[in-house]
């Protein structure tokens, strides 16, 4: 549950479940061999973000939770597959972020987005308002990467286009909140909505 701090950082997110984040750990860990320079998020971070919302104060949260509970109760559960890698920015000198991109699933976690933005407006928190990119992030650069490395994650991402890296079923939403510490980002679960909407047919 949510502590006692005035305000709380933090995003809503889906977090995949164990089969897809060992793919990807697995993943990283290939990376790693070839590529300096980059933290690889750990396996308990990984996620896919929805919004990211920032510092938010106790009492906005309050007011969101209970809106995304109605948005969850009205979205079926669905599955995303996640295949390829990618880096922003594009150019494999200037990589900021290393990710995985999706190919299944990628319209449905858009929408789930666009309704978590719209509710966190009404409940006067600020978020981007940029078109929604799926994807989850593997690794992070903290600094320029050198020219082999660079050359190596290009190399890379140009083997990986199309190609499969997991499955995960998307069941529920999570309010997260993220709490640094001298080891990096911790991420904790503050609340858990589960998609309960009709299915299909």
């Amino acid at each position: 549950m949510i502590d006692n701090k005035d305000s709380v950082r933090s995003f809503v997110a889906v977090v995949p479940d164990d089969g897809l984040k060992e793919a990807l750990v697995a993943e990283q860990e290939q990376l790693a061999r070839k590529v300096r320079g980059v933290t690889w998020v750990r396996r308990d971070n990984l996620h896919l973000t929805l919004q990211f919302l920032g510092e938010v104060e106790r009492a906005r949260i309050s007011e969101l939770s209970a809106k995304l509970s109605s948005v969850s109760e009205s979205v079926p559960p669905f599955r995303v597959t996640t295949a390829g890698l990618g880096t922003f920015p594009a150019e494999a000198t200037r990589t900021r972020v290393v990710w995985a991109g999706v190919i299944e699933g990628a319209s449905d976690l858009g929408e789930l987005a666009d309704r978590i933005g719209r509710c966190a407006r009404e409940s006067r928190i600020p978020v981007d308002d940029r078109p929604y990119s799926a994807h989850l992030t593997l690794g992070r650069v903290r600094r320029r990467l050198d020219l082999e490395s660079a050359r190596a994650l290009a190399f890379s991402i140009e083997r990986s286009a199309g190609r499969r890296l997991g499955s995960s079923d998307v069941e529920r939403i999570c309010l997260m909140a993220s709490v640094l510490k001298p080891s990096g980002s911790v991420y904790r679960i503050l609340e858990s909505f589960p998609l309960t909407g009709p299915r299909e047919g």
